[in-house]
């Protein structure tokens, strides 16, 4: 069983402006990453894996803005909407009538209102009595005192507005 600790987080709240911060250089990541990926699939008809993409995208300053953890995070969602959208494809392929049209190649964030999701995972999060805060000192205002039963630390995943605590 998997237990959650949810905190929502309003624009009043200090930690909103460094949590939207954050994820709003996630949403840079993701849409760089996106146009690299993008650009190889388009002209040279290959698919880069998130490995790749790790490799190519550590020069960039969107990735070096956020935590290395947290970055490939990010990488991962966006192989994921790849896979998603390949899965699509086949799918089309053999049922079109499913679809209301063809399959789309995933999606740039917006560039001003745009945010992405920020995953902290258990490695991102180390274990010890300081918060969650220190612990994250590479770029997260989350101080939440949580613990799972066996004393770690959990995951985190960040939206706007909300956290969850997964143990």
């Amino acid at each position: 069983m998997q237990l959650t600790e949810q905190h929502v987080i309003n624009r009043n709240d200090p930690r909103f402006a460094a949590i939207d911060a954050v994820a709003f250089a996630s949403k840079n990541l993701y849409n760089a990453a996106l146009y690299e990926m993008r650009q190889s699939f388009i002209h040279e008809g290959k698919r880069l894996s998130c490995n790749q993409m790790d490799k190519l995208m550590k020069q960039q300053e969107a990735y070096k803005a956020l935590p290395a953890k947290v970055a490939q995070q990010v990488l991962k969602q966006l192989d994921e909407a790849w896979k998603s959208y390949f899965k699509a494809c086949e799918a089309y392929r053999e049922n079109p009538s499913k679809f209301r049209g063809r399959p789309r190649l995933p999606k740039y964030k917006d560039k001003v209102k745009g945010r992405n999701l920020l995953v902290y995972t258990a490695q991102a999060i180390s274990g010890g009595e300081a918060s969650m805060a220190s612990k994250m000192a590479s770029s997260s205002p989350l101080d939440s005192r949580s613990r799972s039963r066996h004393g770690r630390s959990p995951s985190i995943k960040c939206a706007l507005y909300r956290v969850q605590a997964f143990t």
